[in-house]
């Protein structure tokens, strides 16, 4: 399946795949590194609360 989306990707001239995992859901980043993705970085949230 993994080879059929990145054959699927090519051939629509996609050049990155960006994903975006939960800090909170155990492995999920090795997860990701074991598929060959590199984090590039972190983000962060805050809710606004209504006044």
């Amino acid at each position: 399946m993994r080879a059929a989306a990145e054959k699927a990707l090519a051939k629509a001239d996609c050049t990155l795949v960006e994903v975006m995992s939960d800090i909170k859901i155990n492995n999920a980043h090795n997860f990701f590194r074991s598929l060959g993705f590199e984090q590039k970085s972190y983000r962060f949230t805050r809710l606004i609360e209504p006044r």
